[in-house]
């Protein structure tokens, strides 16, 4: 069990779409029986990626590995966390492998981290033999796919 100390002020002023959003979920399942209502808030309220928010949020810090930044970036966005945002899409930066690249470029794309996208962009075009060898680049997007052309790869 971790315990997060901070200002609930802090908390629900900087977060008030997340907290929204968890109160929802709480009021839609606390209509159902006390067993089912404790295993629900487990895996709804208790995910990685919404531990990984309140970690944030109270201590100002965060321990990332690339799931669970990919997880992250996705909840900033929807959130409007503009920083840990940044911080997911830096820490990716640095990840982006030809094993992850469609999947971070996706992502990139769609959640609108633009510098993630043009580091997933530009290291698809320097390594664009293994790529195209080692995975399905159907899977990107077709706007993406032209992007990558004009640019001059594939």
């Amino acid at each position: 069990m971790r315990i997060f100390s901070g200002f609930h002020s802090v908390f629900l002023f900087q977060n008030i779409f997340f907290i929204f959003s968890l109160i929802r979920r709480i009021c839609k399942i606390s209509y159902f029986e006390k067993d089912f209502f404790i295993f629900s808030l487990e895996i709804s309220l208790f995910s990685k990626s919404n531990l990984g928010i309140l970690e944030y949020i109270y201590c100002d810090e965060l321990k990332l590995d690339e799931d669970l930044a990919l997880e992250l970036l996705i909840v900033a966005d929807k959130y409007l966390l503009g920083r840990l945002k940044t911080l997911c899409e830096k820490y990716l930066v640095h990840r982006i492998t030809v094993e992850n690249v469609i999947e971070v470029i996706n992502i990139s794309d769609l959640h609108g981290a633009h510098y993630l996208k043009e580091s997933a962009l530009d290291f698809m075009l320097g390594n664009r033999e293994r790529i195209i060898e080692t995975q399905d680049i159907a899977k990107m997007s077709k706007n993406l796919l032209i992007e990558l052309y004009k640019r001059g790869g594939c």
